[in-house]
């Protein structure tokens, strides 16, 4: 007997052998077996599924094949039903959801079914709307947000604009709230243009909902990293803001809307919680403020490391007044000194133990030592005997006169090697320059103001290091301009408004 002939579903009656008493289930009216019939056909997974039809009719209970047959067909209709997912999760785009709503609303084993389907966003808000209480109870849910939050548990990517309908979805959102990758996505949408904030008010609520969320799991890890990551925003909005910009209303509104979130929020951060702990500082424009010293402070060390190596380079360990003049300073000026030379030593292998507990005590002391060493020891170029005395040489012609290979070698081999600590220095937060390879030949005023002058060397890393310490003091006096509390903003904002 042909399935596409028979009238019986076998599998859908329950009357499969794998399904036990699923023929005396009691389904409710709407999905009653005695009024639905499903003809598989061979042909609907090698065409389309809208060819995999649905029929309206009575059975006949008087037309039961024997076991065996029973058997065979119940083989062919589950392979049919195999196919037909198949061809589903091969491109669930194109194909109809509802077959498979009404599939699931009659199925004894709709929830294996459910377990295979591989559906899209809007297959799932389909299914979730459409499915009997019957059959969700079946497949283990009370409602349809369950089968819905279960959809995100197995499916971690969702795309953003998605992403915040669910969480502005005041039925699904309490199902859906400690599913972290769900909240990401929707942040990467409502942190997209901060600036633009107050006239986008969907992501205003996406926003506050996800601080609201947070707040009811500040021991969690996630939850306090979506919170940093909202108080962030609002830091480099501060950090970014600029009285003579010509959207100066515009970016203080900004701040102004994130500022007052958090201020409320952090008023429900509990005490001695990891969120409490985490955000020490509380207040974005207070945060700035602390990042602008912390930058400072990494400039200054790096300027004082700057007049160590040169000295060093020069064979002149005497302190340069023009560091500073304070004992503080020549401290850490001299701890330098020594953790240079130690580290030359070591690099040679003719390091005493004695000599390297002195240079790891140094480093325990002064970190930064490493991260600077790897890339000041590339930048003065280390053997540098050559080009001094090639140096010499030079500034006793009045000619240009030809580099010695191996000095142009030298100058080529630092431009590769400074590389990767010039990248560990902005990974960093120091900003340090590039050095250009030698030229084929040059004259005694081209040498001064060369990569290859020890003088200029010192002088271009200054230059870039006191760029980055007046953009931060500027930066600094900009955000103490700035009100200390959000009720202030507004009248702050009137205030540049009108001196413009």
């Amino acid at each position: 007997m042909k399935i596409n002939k028979k009238i019986l579903p076998f599998l859908f009656m329950g009357l499969s052998t794998f399904t036990g008493k699923a023929q005396t289930e009691n389904i409710e009216t709407d999905d009653s077996i005695n009024n639905l019939e499903i003809i598989a056909q061979e042909s609907s997974v090698e065409t389309s599924e809208d060819k995999t039809t649905l029929k309206l009719t009575s059975l006949n209970f008087q037309e039961i094949p024997d076991e065996k047959e029973l058997r065979e067909d119940e083989i062919e209709l589950q392979n049919n039903l195999n196919n037909i997912i198949d061809s589903y999760n091969n491109n669930p785009e194109k194909r109809k959801i509802e077959f498979f709503q009404k599939l699931l609303n009659i199925a004894p084993n709709r929830k294996d079914i459910y377990n295979r389907l591989q559906m899209p966003y809007e297959h799932v808000v389909y299914i979730s709307n459409n499915l009997s209480s019957k059959a969700l109870q079946d497949m283990g849910f009370n409602n349809g947000c369950e089968l819905f939050a279960d959809y995100f548990r197995r499916n971690p990517n969702i795309e953003s604009k998605n992403a915040c309908n669910v969480i502005l979805d005041n039925n699904l959102f309490p199902h859906i709230s400690n599913n972290y990758h769900i909240a990401e996505s929707a942040l990467n949408l409502a942190l997209d243009n901060p600036l633009d904030i107050n006239s986008n008010e969907k992501n205003q609520k996406v926003i506050c909902k996800i601080f609201d969320a947070c707040l009811m799991e500040q021991n969690n890890p996630k939850a306090v990293e979506q919170y940093m990551r909202i108080f962030n925003t609002a830091s480099q909005l501060i950090k970014n803001y600029s009285p003579d910009a010509p959207d100066t209303k515009k970016h203080l509104d900004a701040i102004d809307w994130f500022s007052k979130r958090i201020e409320i929020a952090n008023k429900k951060i509990i005490s001695g919680s990891l969120m409490d702990r985490t955000l020490s500082i509380k207040i974005p424009r207070d945060a700035v403020m602390q990042e602008c010293t912390i930058a400072e402070n990494k400039i200054v060390l790096t300027k004082i490391y700057n007049e160590a190596y040169c000295a060093i380079a020069f064979g002149d360990e005497k302190y340069n007044s023009n560091v500073a003049k304070n004992d503080q300073v020549r401290q850490i000026y001299n701890s330098y000194i020594n953790a240079i030379k130690l580290q030359k030593k070591s690099d040679t292998g003719k390091i005493s133990q004695t000599e390297l507990t002195e240079l790891n005590n140094i480093k325990k002391r002064y970190p930064e030592t490493d991260l600077f060493y790897s890339y000041f020891s590339n930048a003065y170029i280390d053997d540098n005997k050559k080009i001094i005395n090639f140096a010499v040489n030079l500034q006793n012609s009045k000619k240009n006169k030809t580099l010695p290979k191996d000095v142009i070698q030298i100058a080529k081999t630092r431009v590769d090697k400074i590389k990767d600590p010039k990248a560990v220095m902005e990974t960093n937060g120091i900003m340090v320059p590039d050095f250009k390879e030698a030229p084929l030949s040059i004259s005694y005023d081209e040498y001064k103001s060369s990569d290859l002058n020890i003088n200029h060397i010192k002088e271009k890393i200054d230059g870039l290091l006191n760029e980055q310490l007046v953009a931060i003091a500027g930066q600094k006096r900009i955000v103490k301009q700035m009100p200390s509390s959000t009720k202030d903003i507004s009248m702050y904002t009137m205030q540049r408004m009108h001196q413009k």
